[in-house]
């Protein structure tokens, strides 16, 4: 197969950095075959999606209509003051770590739910399109998913169940909480925000980057192109789906995009990325 055959139904689905860069990648990854590539994924607004444009449904905001009134008049604040931060690319790792501790704890404080917070996620929540036929071709390819979120992982656990995604490994916060779902706390150890996931990748990613140094990374943040480290060897994509907050046109979201690292952009469906994935792994044909 020609480099160019990769670009010929799937070029006008994408916003490329370099097409002759992303070209070598995908000819490496062709070569490697699927035995040597691993996926990493983020979980919110990249494996889950809004029902609406624009809308921000996050596991974040599933935890955060659990509060009551005054726990949700804080969440604002905190949302309000880091949020901020982020949005504008200065958001620093003590930042993150003192809004996602300081968001955690409001939720022990005020005995939240988790069994009513995961059954909520699953009513209103759904899977961005494209995402079970690309989880389902990486599970026939035997490419290991591996999500890095910062996110609650038993939140993101009910999702994955209640939808068929079987991820190889899920690194996210995890909860402490009573038989009968009220939180107690959290597991300060396991603490994943956005500005850490490269150090998470270090710790728990090393195996996989040992026997498949080929990694297909998926994520909708900036922060997200640090999820795996290295050029080469890594094909960053971007989901291009805008929360209401986040204003950048097209030209400045590609701009930004490119200069974090990523190699492509695709917009909210990524069904486009299904197809590109089938034919860089010809043998795909066989069992799809």
């Amino acid at each position: 197969m020609e480099i160019q055959e990769y670009f010929n139904c799937n070029v006008d689905s994408f916003l490329c950095r370099s097409q002759s860069v992303v070209a070598i990648k995908l000819q490496r990854f062709h070569d490697a075959g699927p035995e040597s590539v691993h996926a990493i994924f983020d979980f919110d607004h990249t494996i889950t999606a809004a029902i609406r444009p624009g809308e921000d449904i996050s596991s974040w905001d599933i935890l955060d209509s659990h509060l009551p009134t005054e726990g949700k008049a804080s969440e604002a604040d905190l949302y309000r003051k880091y949020r901020a931060l982020e949005v504008k690319g200065n958001l620093t790792e003590d930042d993150a770590n003192e809004w996602w501790s300081q968001s955690l704890d409001l939720y022990v404080k005020h005995g939240a739910n988790v069994h009513d917070i995961k059954q909520t996620f699953i009513e209103i929540a759904k899977l961005r399109t494209g995402i079970a036929e690309l989880t389902t071709l990486y599970g026939q390819l035997d490419i290991p998913i591996i999500i890095l979120s910062a996110g609650v992982r038993e939140v993101i656990e009910a999702i994955n169940e209640h939808h068929g995604i079987a991820p190889s490994q899920l690194i996210a916060t995890k909860l402490h909480y009573t038989p009968d779902g009220r939180i107690t706390g959290w597991d300060r150890s396991t603490l994943v925000h956005s500005r850490n996931k490269l150090s998470w990748s270090h710790k728990e990613l090393t195996g996989y980057r040992d026997k498949r140094p080929l990694t297909i990374l998926v994520g909708d943040s900036l922060e997200d192109a640090n999820m795996a480290e290295g050029d080469e060897n890594v094909l960053r994509i971007r989901i291009h789906d805008p929360r209401t907050d986040e204003h950048d046109d097209q030209a400045t979201f590609a701009r930004k995009s490119f200069a974090a690292g990523f190699d492509l952009i695709i917009g909210p469906d990524l069904t486009p990325l299904v197809q590109l994935c089938k034919q860089l792994f010809e043998q795909a044909e066989e069992v799809i």
